[in-house]
């Protein structure tokens, strides 16, 4: 028995060209968060918004700890 090469079939036209999954933090320039931002809808603006707000109420608000291999007390 002979095997015959034509047979086999060309699975270089049948590969789907994807983009590869990105694990951990996603580094978007300026532009691409500012389109993001503008393509939201009002009320997601809106949201978005008032937790900038919450977060920079609440960071003014922290009292940062010195760690215990800082203090000398």
């Amino acid at each position: 028995m002979s095997t015959n090469k034509n047979n086999t079939p060309d699975t270089s036209k049948n590969v789907v060209k994807e983009s590869q999954p990105v694990y951990g933090f996603v580094t978007k320039s300026p532009e691409e968060k500012i389109l993001d931002l503008v393509n939201r809808s009002d009320m997601e603006k809106l949201h978005a918004f008032t937790r900038m707000l919450k977060r920079n109420a609440t960071l003014k608000k922290a009292i940062v700890l010195p760690s215990q291999k800082d203090s000398t007390l």
